[in-house]
């Protein structure tokens, strides 16, 4: 095979030469000489005549000359088969040798090696710096919205913190990246997966009698529960995060809560009661707050306004649902996160297609939707599919909105989502009833 040719090959090399190579196999297929240099403890000199050697043997050739020289394996496979050459005895030292001479080597920029330094940490059984590194990966991920991205290094940094002994900061750190874990969870609509984090986070906040933890944890549990369908739990998980923010002091915390108690209150009907705490909400995130988070995965002004904007159009108070419709949008494009411009296109989109103006809804809807699509993040599906098929029903597109509404409630069931599924599945049967189609909507 292809790779005994090779493996014969390694095996024929000069001692020197093939722990060089091995070194540099460990590094990847792409080897910083500044690195490889940390690592192997050669002269710049005996370094430099190696990499020679195995240029012309075949196995290594320049990447890149600037801004500093890095070589590469001429194919991966020549990479796979030096490394296998390893034993795990020798693999694991020289991987957590590689963390050091990063973290040595690239000080003053970390993030940038976030995602490498991880993967090293874990391989050389580095647990605190591999939990610590994978965090960072995390962070990197999720700002970039690729949310599954970001599940798998916080699912790693979980991993290895549980190898650590058990102290105070590990089960603090524990509870961040739990906390984390959350914010990527739900853009995914992973909502029933997120509720068994949280609770896992709660156990380890009353271990650790972390108070300020537990009101996150809580508030948190508020939007997880009422998401699938059980606002009692949401408004008592609500009460009792309340009852901490006078001990903790955490003013971030306490605007959360009550955004979050705003959309269980729209959810329950109670469109007055939000529009009364969402409305003080918006206006305390004004003048340089707009783009702050308060702990949701973008602005919370773009969230608070949604839940807002929703409750207005239910009351048809259109004129006011405009303006907010409009800030939000704006919000949302000065923050350039796909995630907030989908939420912003979706709000102005649902009040349009209630008040109604269905050009404009459509036009909202559709990009909401294409966002959607193009970067993954299935939370929001039914809720813009149900809005957008319904504003195709009544501009005359029976068959497209059908089609759409349908999916939304099918999306809906398959992940648990409740909170909106009574408002899907009378849309879908207004729309059969202008079809004509009455039996079919009465039954819905």
């Amino acid at each position: 095979t292809v790779q005994s040719v090779l493996a014969a090959r390694v095996d024929g090399l000069p001692a020197k030469d093939k722990l060089l190579l091995q070194a540099a196999s460990v590094i990847g297929p792409t080897v910083s000489i500044d690195l490889l240099r940390m690592v192997s403890d050669e002269s710049a000199e005996a370094l430099m005549a190696g990499v020679m050697r195995l240029r012309e043997a075949g196995f290594l050739c320049v990447s890149r000359l600037y801004p500093e020289m890095e070589y590469a394996f001429t194919h991966v496979i020549s990479c796979d088969v030096a490394y296998g050459s390893l034993l795990q005895g020798q693999r694991c030292p020289l991987h957590a040798r590689i963390v050091s001479a990063m973290e040595s080597h690239y000080a003053e920029r970390l993030p940038e090696h976030a995602e490498t330094l991880a993967r090293h940490a874990i391989q050389g059984e580095l647990w605190g710096q591999a939990a610590a590194h994978s965090h960072a990966a995390a962070v990197k991920a999720a700002a970039r919205s690729a949310y599954r991205d970001a599940v798998a290094h916080l699912e790693e940094a979980l991993a290895a913190l549980a190898r650590l002994p058990e102290t105070d900061d590990r089960l603090a750190h524990a509870i961040d990246l739990r906390l984390a874990l959350r914010s990527s969870l739900f853009p995914l609509g992973q909502i029933t997966r997120d509720l068994d984090n949280l609770k896992e986070a709660e156990i380890l906040a009353l271990r650790l009698r972390d108070r300020r933890r537990l009101g996150w944890i809580l508030a948190y549990m508020i939007r997880d529960f009422s998401i699938l369908g059980m606002p009692d739990q949401s408004i008592e998980q609500g009460q009792r995060a309340l009852a901490l923010v006078p001990e903790v002091g955490d003013l971030e915390l306490e605007m959360l809560i009550n955004g979050y108690l705003g959309s269980v209150c729209f959810a329950r009907g109670d469109y007055r009661q939000a529009v009364d705490l969402l409305g003080k909400g918006v206006e305390v995130l004004r003048d340089g707050l707009e783009l702050r988070r308060f702990g949701l995965p973008g602005p919370a002004s773009v969230f608070f306004r949604l839940w807002l904007i929703s409750s207005l159009t239910r009351l048809g108070r259109f004129d006011e649902a405009e303006v907010q419709s409009q800030e939000g949008l704006r919000v949302a494009r000065q923050a350039e996160q796909p995630l907030v411009l989908m939420v912003a296109h979706y709000a102005a989109g649902f009040h349009l297609a209630h008040r109604p103006d269905l050009q404009r809804a459509i036009a909202e809807l559709e990009r909401s939707l294409d966002l959607c699509r193009t970067w993954k993040l299935p939370a929001w599906y039914s809720n813009i599919a149900s809005i957008l098929g319904y504003a195709y029903a009544h501009a005359g597109r029976t068959d497209e909105g059908e089609a759409l509404m349908r999916q939304a409630i099918e999306a809906s069931r398959a992940g648990g989502s409740m909170v909106n599924h009574a408002s899907e599945v009378t849309r879908l049967g207004e729309a059969l009833l202008l079809a004509g189609r009455v039996e079919e909507a009465a039954a819905l």
